[in-house]
């Protein structure tokens, strides 16, 4: 479920999402972006997040090993989750931020 906006000017898109749910968790912010060549930018915070359900958990402690970012990742942004669950692990206000690629700066017409 999801109550928002989106405008649409093909290639380009801008969705303001006022409040959804994903999992039974409320979720809002802002997604913008291109589909060709795929380019988004988002804005997100959700309440509570577990990820078991769309990632397999791994072996906590010191050696953790997280699944690996490709080396070309076309989303930027932030996301702000409450509570995360992921197997074992458990942590409360994590920021995930992906920051610009360098070179991918847009110039105002």
């Amino acid at each position: 479920m999801m109550a928002g906006e989106l405008n649409w000017q093909a290639p380009r898109f801008h969705w303001v999402i006022h409040q959804g749910l994903l999992d039974d968790s409320p979720w809002s912010g802002q997604i913008s972006g291109a589909w060709k060549p795929l380019a988004i930018h988002l804005d997100l915070r959700i309440k509570r997040l577990n990820l078991g359900a769309y990632l397999p958990a791994p072996k906590p402690g010191p050696g953790a090993i997280l699944p690996r970012i490709p080396d070309h990742w076309p989303i930027t942004g932030s996301l702000h989750i409450g509570k995360l669950a992921w197997g074992k692990i458990r942590a409360e206000n994590v920021l995930i931020r992906s920051p610009k690629e360098a070179g991918s700066e847009t110039v105002a017409p």
